[in-house]
């Protein structure tokens, strides 16, 4: 009988074409060796013949290599040699079994070829509003066109109104399942987990995917044909997500209750100071409310105005740095809007008033606000703030 030593151990094999090798001690190196799977009692061979090293006491080390090839079906092996101690040493072949038949449903349908070589069927996106920090997960659907001897990969941004930068994930097309083993017709399924940067102000933002082949260093972007568009892209706009202010569901530090157009509600607002300084900007943030659906983008207006009735400061732009219009927004939904305003030279010191309200840029005509009490406010400014410049 032979002397053999395990090692009593599960190995994983996560890839097709990877190579194992397995290294026998043994007095005799006749027996065949084998893996064999758990269930279907398929063999798995090794590639070649066993590699013999003679070592001291007449214990030879021989070893076997064997190979992932698409054909073997996944699960767990067990070495078998006629020992019964070696089925305790196991290899665990985490590769897939080859699919050709489309997802039941996806909740992105699309129809996108990326270089005559990838086509893709579709995503499914959870379109929750997240929170910096979180990640967005995503779930692609391809379908291979023909054979390839390169593995593509799928690169994610999360992109703001200025096409900055707020999230990326790259990964292989297929992660551990490359593309160069994708056969035609296979439908293959990917899952991105795409960060948020934890610095990111609230706001609307942009997913968009596209696909390239690193080679030696250089980025070779495939060129996506898209239904209805005339010339490839090599990007893809796969939709829009919220992501919100940290204090969006926590109440305002100052509440307060002023309709604007009957659409509108401005909550309150957040002001940690009222003391202004000509050194440094006065930060605030604005709590607004949609009572039913807007259709038009409405733009906001934050304005300073000093002892001498005089704007010395101001700021107008759309919701969220522009990147959350009006029409966009959910009712009930609070927006946390910041800005933030720096004192022009010469302001006075003294009483400052911080007014804002909200305006159509196309007419220039200001939405009607009013307070709780239904009354008009003049020049339908909200005061939300008295400070004081020394």
């Amino acid at each position: 009988i032979a002397q053999r030593r395990y090692t009593n151990t599960t190995i994983d094999v996560p890839q097709l074409r990877q190579t194992i090798t397995l290294i026998d001690y043994a007095i005799d190196t006749n027996e065949p060796l084998a893996l064999v799977h758990s269930t279907t009692t398929e063999r798995w061979l090794p590639i070649e013949t066993a590699i013999a090293y003679p070592c001291a006491d007449g214990v030879t080390a021989a070893t076997y290599s064997f190979i992932a090839y698409p054909g073997l079906t996944p699960g767990l092996y067990h070495l078998d040699n006629g020992s019964p101690t070696a089925a305790a040493n196991q290899v665990n072949l985490l590769t897939r079994s080859r699919n050709f038949e489309l997802p039941d449903s996806i909740d992105y349908p699309l129809d996108v070829v990326f270089d005559q070589k990838i086509e893709l069927l579709g995503y499914d996106l959870d379109p929750k509003p997240r929170l910096p920090g979180q990640t967005i997960d995503i779930i692609t659907y391809w379908r291979s066109l023909q054979t390839m001897n390169r593995g593509y990969i799928g690169s994610f941004h999360l992109l703001d109104n200025t096409l900055t930068m707020w999230g990326q994930k790259d990964n292989p097309l297929g992660s551990d399942y490359p593309t160069v083993l994708w056969s035609p017709g296979e439908v293959i399924t990917s899952v991105y987990k795409l960060p948020v940067n934890s610095f990111v102000a609230a706001g609307q933002y942009s997913i968009k995917l596209s696909v390239y082949d690193l080679n030696e260093g250089r980025f070779d972007f495939l060129p996506a044909v898209v239904e209805g568009q005339a010339e490839p892209v090599t990007d893809l706009n796969l939709g829009q997500v919220r992501i919100l202010d940290p204090d969006s569901h926590s109440p305002p530090d100052h509440p307060l209750q002023v309709t604007l157009g009957d659409q509108i509600q401005l909550l309150g607002y957040q002001l940690k100071s009222t003391r202004l300084r000509r050194d440094e900007p006065l930060q605030f943030g604005l709590f607004w409310q949609a009572t039913q659906p807007i259709t038009a983008n409405y733009t906001v207006f934050t304005q300073l105005v000093g002892p001498d009735g005089q704007v010395w400061a101001q700021q107008d732009n759309q919701p969220q740095g522009g990147s959350y219009p009006t029409s966009a927004w959910t009712s009930f939904d609070t927006v946390v809007d910041r800005y933030a305003l720096s004192l022009n030279d010469g302001a006075p010191p003294g009483q400052y008033q911080l007014l804002v309200g909200q305006y159509d840029l196309g007419t220039g005509q200001r939405l009607p606000a009013v307070d709780a009490a239904g009354q008009r406010l003049p020049n339908d400014a909200i005061v939300v703030g008295l400070l004081t410049l020394e």
